[in-house]
């Protein structure tokens, strides 16, 4: 075994020399993962507000319209809301034995974030795949999602209640051009493989980090599967202005008619300068010569115009 003040070196030092990764925290014995809860109890207070900020600066995009940096990162939930919500959640899966099972094993680590989202696109609520959702108008005359008819009534009389709704919106799912369509317009679209279409849709990034990620109470294991998701489904609108954003290559468009390998393959050969805060190499993709950095610092881009983007074809 280790003494107190030895764990506690061991953990502070792991979370210190990280800057633009999320360290998972192995036992110093067995080397399995460790929940953060275990080794937060080992270490000063600033160490662990550290760690939710490196996990914040994982998820952080900079907004093309009004130039804000922001995280895309969930917030922390509360016990007794964390737990009324899942329970809903639970009630709502397609295949609650799949879900429960690769949860577990994701918990441990034992089953990676790729794998859970899959198993989650396949088995947990089907309106996860919903960029927005069917919203009915209940007994009060307001409209509200599935989810919220689940929470409110109980799994006994919710379906009841959803069934004998009348209908607000549709729901709308992504298709590969990146916009939103439902179901009736994935048939005009795509006849007899619009069904097929339509439920292999990926799964929302705003479903996720609104019905997925306050589940998670271990700021590890949320990052990991948001990270998961926003990997192979980078396209997304910036939750200030609702813009466009690719998260793979940090720009503010969608690149249409480009993949993102063409446009990192692209951005490999511009220049870099480093930031004067942390030291790290940095691109100047696009906009002004204004830098911010993912630690925070700012600085000015030396040479080069601001203009200089504007003929460029790779202007995104």
């Amino acid at each position: 075994g280790c003494c107190g003040a030895c764990l506690q070196q061991y953990f502070e030092s792991k979370v210190a020399s990280s800057q633009f990764s999320l360290p998972t925290i192995s036992c110093i014995q067995c080397r399995g993962r460790l929940p953060c809860s275990r080794w937060r109890e080992c270490v000063e207070e600033p160490t662990y507000q550290r760690y939710k900020d490196l996990a914040r600066r994982l998820l952080n995009v900079r907004c093309p319209a009004c130039d804000r940096m922001l995280s895309l990162a969930a917030e922390e939930p509360g016990t007794p809301q964390r737990e009324g919500a899942l329970e809903a959640f639970r009630q709502r899966c397609r295949d609650l034995k799949a879900v429960c099972d690769t949860w577990s094993g994701f918990k441990t680590g034992t089953v990676t974030a790729a794998r859970f989202v899959d198993v989650l696109a396949e088995s947990g609520p089907s309106d996860l795949l919903d960029s927005r959702p069917e919203r009915r108008i209940a007994d009060d005359g307001w409209h509200y999602a599935n989810r919220q008819f689940f929470q409110w009534y109980g799994q006994e009389r919710a379906q009841h209640e959803w069934d004998r709704a009348d209908v607000y919106s549709l729901a709308r799912r992504v298709a590969k051009d990146g916009d939103e369509y439902t179901l009736a317009e994935f048939r005009d679209w795509f006849g007899n493989s619009a069904q097929a279409r339509w439920a292999s849709a990926p799964i929302c990034a705003m479903r996720l980090a609104e019905d997925v990620l306050p589940l998670i109470d271990d700021v590890e294991r949320r990052t990991a599967l948001h990270l998961a998701q926003l990997r192979r489904y980078p396209k997304i609108w910036t939750p200030c202005c609702h813009m466009e954003y690719c998260f793979k290559c940090q720009v503010g468009s969608w690149h249409d008619g480009r993949t993102c390998e063409q446009v990192l393959e692209r951005e490999a050969a511009v220049e870099v300068q480093f930031c004067e805060g942390c030291g790290v190499p940095t691109q100047r993709t696009e906009g002004c010569s204004h830098m911010i950095c993912l630690c925070g610092a700012s600085w000015t881009w030396e040479g080069g115009d601001d203009e200089d983007d504007q003929d460029s074809d790779w202007d995104f």
